[in-house]
């Protein structure tokens, strides 16, 4: 049984079974086959979860067809995982069958280290972006990963006005919360973020839901990795939410919010006042166009209302 399906803009594993590949998987694999603009990626199905969580352990081959699968990604987006001067980097995020609360929740910039944060500035051509994205990433990772207290990032972000020294408190909170400094090899940070990935399937929170909802204990999730979308590098880059429909009248209308220059992290936690999706249409017409082709084909398709996530 596969354990690791690819997907991209136009093709995606002749897999559909959402029990393999998780709701999200399938959501991705499904956009992919429709020929729609999203970042290539793969999915690590359920059943390597299942094996994982049996034995206790990785079991035989999967980490090499990780490995495998991140060389396509690799050919695909012209990026490496694991290279200092042009980085793949990676977002991680888990879904099961059917929603499930408790899993791990996504983290943003797998990959990042000391060596990446010059490539990327350069890359950017802004110094201060890599430097928002390496600080994101050690907070997503010593908060998701190593369970460190994610206030304690907190209080370095509002007592701290300059990225570079938030960037270097965000890394003294990592040391003294794990007696070591803040993990360099991006192979160890993808390993140990799968790990706690496939784990966060006995979370307490879900097994319970699981028993509650007469869910299959035995059944694992998926984990979904992705190369990254920057929607904060540069003000014609954005993230947003938006619906089919008018969530009132049931209007076949695009509504719905977007930050520009943000993260869809940041719109969610509300930590940034967002822009109507009409403003979209006048800054950036040409990319509104095409979440209107994007909508109108998913609703097609799925012959219903849809609700969708968008980067820039």
């Amino acid at each position: 049984m596969s354990m690791v399906c690819l997907f991209r803009q136009g093709y995606a594993d002749p897999i559909s079974d959402q029990s393999l590949l998780g709701q999200k998987g399938g959501r991705l694999a499904t956009m992919a086959r429709l020929g729609l603009p999203i970042p290539p990626g793969l999915t690590i199905t359920t059943a390597a979860c299942e094996a994982f969580l049996a034995s206790g352990d990785w079991p035989d081959g999967l980490f090499e067809a990780i490995t495998q699968g991140l060389q396509e990604l690799s050919t695909w987006s012209q990026r490496r995982f694991g290279d200092l001067n042009n980085p793949l980097l990676l977002g991680v995020s888990v879904s099961a069958p059917a929603p499930i609360p408790g899993l791990m929740d996504s983290v943003l910039n797998l990959g990042m280290n000391d060596a990446s944060l010059e490539a990327l500035g350069s890359w950017a051509n802004s110094r201060s972006f890599a430097l928002t994205c390496y600080r994101n990433w050690i907070e997503h990772y010593g908060a998701v990963v190593a369970r460190i207290d994610g206030h304690r990032f907190e209080e370095q972000r509002l007592h701290l006005s300059d990225l570079q020294d938030q960037l270097d408190a965000f890394k003294d909170v990592y040391l003294k919360a794990c007696g070591q400094d803040f993990p360099q090899d991006p192979w160890h940070q993808l390993r140990s973020t799968l790990s706690v990935a496939f784990n966060s399937w006995r979370h307490p929170r879900a097994q319970r839901f699981r028993a509650a909802q007469h869910l299959r204990q035995d059944r694992g999730l998926a984990v979904h990795l992705t190369a990254m979308v920057f929607g904060n590098l540069s003000p014609r880059s954005g993230a947003g939410l938006c619906s089919t429909r008018h969530p009132q009248s049931g209007q076949h209308l695009l509504t719905g919010e977007y930050l520009p220059q943000g993260l869809g992290d940041e719109l969610m936690a509300g930590l940034r006042a967002p822009q109507p999706l009409a403003q979209l249409a006048r800054d950036l017409p040409d990319a509104f166009r095409s979440l209107e082709d994007c909508c109108s084909q998913l609703e097609h398709h799925h012959r219903d209302a849809q609700e969708i996530k968008f980067a820039i």
